[in-house]
């Protein structure tokens, strides 16, 4: 199965109490440390760089994680989960995923 999924600066950005707030794209450093400052993002033409990916999941079956440009195609970061190798062993079953590195 694929899921994709694409996202703007302004899905990125921004506090993150709820995504229906309207106020999540005003929010401030002070008071919210996931705050993305999404109007210099706005004040830079929507451009930004990405400084960290990871991928998060909830799932013992992940295969991989790309993130990949929209516009051009390009692959901008593969992630492949780490596996455990211990049948029985809690936290590193053998064959499952146990943790995602970041890109």
């Amino acid at each position: 199965h694929t899921l994709t999924s694409r996202l703007t600066a302004a899905d990125m950005f921004g506090g993150l109490d709820s995504p229906l707030d309207p106020q999540r794209l005003n929010c401030s450093l002070v008071t919210d440390v996931w705050c993305g400052q999404i109007a210099d993002v706005e004040a830079a033409g929507g451009r930004f760089k990405l400084l960290y990916m990871a991928f998060h999941q909830h799932s013992p079956a992940v295969i991989s994680g790309e993130l990949i440009n929209a516009d051009t195609g390009q692959l901008l970061c593969r992630s492949l989960p780490l596996k455990g190798s211990v049948v029985g062993e809690p936290n590193n079953e053998a064959g499952y995923a146990y943790g995602i590195p970041p890109c």
